[in-house]
């Protein structure tokens, strides 16, 4: 009991603010009516997988960055996938934490990759799930390290970009540009690898759009590693297709967004991997949780503080950065940055999360100071589409 006590005090919440970590809620701590609690015996069923996948571990240890990760959201994902069982689903919970302690400085954001290619978090559905977009036009074929690099981080943004409750996204494989040159099948299986076990069951689709006859060679390579679950998730579609078919599922918005962005992808065949003029990686989301934004925000706030947590008996467990940017919301956090009791309300209808005014312009005043770019605060809009 007190091992379990332990690790129910240490436990971090995740950086989504629609997910619930496993450590008890607070009497203040808000609630999403969209997001789905664990019972009781589901918790304790949480707690026990991520405890033996902690045994299953080099040095059977788990870093704090690994378990803040494990929230019951995430937690659950694994136990669906061995229909209930903790030792089958605390087994690839391991797979999943040992290699995201592997790429650590990648999907933390201390590290940014080379740019492989345009592959990044497009937009947003109405209801939540955001869509990635990649072109085979930008894709420069050969560093498969940094390829994968490039991928992690962008799939980690997508993660970090659910919205409303939902948990997966959706990927669009634009093959307007494919060449010989991106045959060589070397990196689909640690693509592949990553779907399976760190990302499980977070890709909801996967739309192959204007594929010709050579790319089946590299769809067939893929396919053997998936399983049927998997592969029932890849469709092709002309661009006409996709469009109509975002424009179902996703909204008129995303739709247009869609459509744009292939429509010009087609006007020339030069290859522009990484951020270029309109173009922003790992996401074109003002999205205060993407990986990039989390290192800007670790730098500028104070590091993780210790508060006082009334239902963990008066014991003291560090809450995260991201956590301090919600209490700076709220006027909480007596840390580095200057808040007032005043918030912005322009989305508050909207349920985008953001800090005071006063907060911000402290954030932005020092980033002028060290001569970097502040981030932005409001999630969920285009960056194109910021309010003044």
């Amino acid at each position: 009991m007190a091992a379990m006590l332990q690790f129910c005090v240490q436990a971090i919440s995740c950086c989504s603010g629609d997910r619930h970590s496993l450590v008890p809620l607070n009497d203040d701590t808000p609630t999403n009516s969209e997001a789905s609690i664990c019972s009781d015996s589901e918790s304790l069923k949480c707690r026990e997988v991520v405890a033996l996948a902690e045994d299953l571990l080099p040095g059977r240890q788990m870093s704090a960055w690994q378990r803040s990760w494990c929230t019951a959201e995430t937690v659950q994902i694994y136990l669906r996938g061995r229909q209930g069982d903790v030792h089958a689903a605390a087994k690839i919970l391991a797979e999943a934490l040992e290699w995201r302690g592997r790429n650590q400085d990648i999907l933390s954001g201390s590290r940014m990759p080379q740019w492989q290619s345009d592959l990044r978090v497009l937009t947003c559905a109405e209801s939540g799930q955001p869509i990635l977009y990649i072109c085979f036009r930008h894709v420069v074929a050969g560093n498969i390290a940094e390829t994968l690099a490039h991928t992690a981080l962008a799939l980690e943004a997508g993660v970090l970009s659910l919205r409303g409750g939902a948990q997966e996204f959706d990927i669009i494989v634009d093959c307007h540009g494919f060449g010989p040159q991106h045959l060589d099948p070397r990196p689909l299986l640690p693509f592949m690898a990553m779907i399976k076990q760190p990302y499980r069951d977070r890709m909801r689709s996967a739309i192959l759009v204007g594929a010709p006859m050579a790319f089946n060679f590299l769809y067939k390579v893929a396919s053997r590693f998936a399983n049927e679950k998997t592969r029932r998730k890849a469709k092709f579609m002309s661009v006409e297709e996709a469009v109509t078919h975002f424009r179902c599922i996703a909204g008129r918005d995303a739709a247009r967004v869609v459509e744009g962005i292939m429509a010009s992808n087609r006007q020339g065949m030069d290859c522009q991997p990484g951020e270029v003029k309109g173009r922003h990686l790992p996401s074109e989301l003002d999205d205060a949780a993407s990986p990039s934004h989390r290192s800007m925000a670790q730098d500028i706030l104070p590091t993780p503080m210790p508060m006082r947590s009334p239902t963990v008996g008066g014991e003291i467990h560090h809450r995260g950065f991201v956590h301090q940017l919600e209490d700076l919301k709220s006027s909480k956090l007596p840390g580095k940055v200057a808040h007032a009791s005043g918030s912005d309300h322009g989305s508050a209808s909207q349920g985008l999360p953001r800090i005071s005014a006063h907060s911000r312009q402290a954030l932005e005043m020092r980033s002028a100071s060290e001569g970097v770019v502040a981030p932005r605060w409001s999630c969920c809009r285009r960056r194109g589409d910021r309010r003044a």
